[in-house]
């Protein structure tokens, strides 16, 4: 049986997620101002200045990609290393985008929006994402493109903005952590039984580039 809210109005659908974004905005803020960096957050820190010296440095002093790092460094130029918050940005934006995507995610997959709700709320509450929300570490902001390719994963490739975004956030994700390289094979095979053509030159055309595209990838986390 379908739940109540599957046939609610849109006006009930949107106060619902927007009231479970707000309690997810509030657990990930709450107190956070007066956090304490830790061991890990504060090597990521000082990853920070040794980005101004190239990538090539920062790579010999740290084994993840460097995006995280990219992002956090950008956020730090806008808006300044005045507040502790500043410094955590970049989780707490990928961490509080997750929720609506969970929403759309549960929602897609079920065909119900109250399955999507139900998701998004467990999303915004779960103490695990809460606290990768807070910490400067990259792995929120991985979690965050994986819950895109999840959701990308269950649209339909034949439309041109689902599988360029697609291969947008492997890029993403791949230039984020290295965990993503465990995860990446399962997805490329996905990826690739998904990729829809016209023809058979456009199939093996659209087949070839997903290909490299992951093996470049790979071949960069070496």
């Amino acid at each position: 049986m379908k739940s109540r809210l599957h046939n609610s109005s849109p006006l009930l659908e949107r106060t619902a997620l927007f009231l479970i974004i707000s309690l997810g905005i509030y657990l990930r803020l709450y107190g956070l101002e007066n956090f304490c960096f830790w061991g890990d957050e504060a090597f990521h820190l000082n990853l920070i200045p040794i980005l101004n010296e190239g990538i090539i440095k920062l790579a010999k002093t740290d084994a993840h990609p460097p995006l995280f790092i990219l992002l956090s460094k950008l956020a730090i130029s806008f808006l300044g290393p005045d507040s502790p918050l500043n410094f955590r940005l970049i989780p707490l934006l990928t961490g509080i985008l997750m929720i609506p995507i969970a929403y759309f995610l549960g929602k897609d997959i079920s065909e119900s929006k109250g399955v999507g709700l139900f998701f998004a709320y467990l999303t915004a509450t779960s103490p695990f994402l809460i606290e990768h929300s807070q910490l400067v570490r990259s792995y929120g902001t991985l979690l965050f493109f994986l819950f895109c390719l999840l959701f990308l994963l269950n649209k339909n490739f034949s439309k041109g903005w689902v599988y360029w975004s697609f291969v947008t956030c492997t890029l993403l994700a791949a230039s984020t952590d290295y965990s993503f390289y465990i995860l990446q094979p399962g997805l490329a095979f996905i990826g690739f039984l998904k990729i829809p053509a016209k023809s058979t030159f456009e199939l093996n055309k659209k087949r070839t580039f997903w290909i490299l595209l992951n093996l470049s990838c790979l071949l960069g986390s070496l």
